[in-house]
């Protein structure tokens, strides 16, 4: 099998050396016109077509992420409607406090509601036992959707009663 190969390149060199100079620069300009045809369908045309496809690809990606973005933006918003929504007539919780104080009993201890400056309601309870003062915040907080922020509470001396300020929102 060498001995053939040998004998094919040993007639290559010679009919190449036969060539005249005009020859030889054709077929060497033939031998690089072959190589970068197959250099543009092997290599070049591969690799735009992909690149065609990825720019297309990025576009529909673009054109995702930007509803992506608008629905996320749309049930955060329906999120907040019903939030909202749940709040029994979307009352302040200074209207909140303010008719359930009239209504139950630990609304007689209340001494002062007030607004504050930032949003809050401040609400002063004077000699509450400390477990009235409780189920008055459980019951504001499950009815009425009222939470606490802060509780300062004080045990009046000599009694079982507290002096309670409670801020809520």
């Amino acid at each position: 099998m060498q001995q053939r190969w040998k004998k094919y390149k040993e007639l290559a060199i010679d009919q190449w050396q036969q060539l005249s100079i005009p020859e030889k620069k054709w077929a060497v300009i033939g031998i690089l016109l072959f190589l970068l045809l197959v250099y543009a369908g092997l290599i070049w045309y591969p690799l735009y077509s992909q690149i065609n496809l990825m720019k297309s690809d990025m576009l529909k990606n673009r054109k995702m992420v930007t509803w992506m973005s608008y629905a996320d933006e749309t049930m955060t918003n329906l999120k907040k409607n019903a939030a909202k929504q749940q709040s029994p007539g979307n009352a302040s919780a200074l209207e909140l406090i303010s008719q359930a104080s009239k209504t139950n009993t630990w609304g007689s201890f209340i001494t002062t509601i007030k607004p504050t400056d930032d949003g809050l309601v401040s609400v002063m309870f004077n000699n509450i036992s400390f477990d009235e003062l409780m189920r008055a915040i459980e019951q504001l907080n499950q009815k009425d959707h009222v939470q606490v922020l802060k509780l300062d509470a004080q045990r009046v001396p000599a009694t079982n009663m507290v002096q309670a300020t409670v801020d809520f929102k």
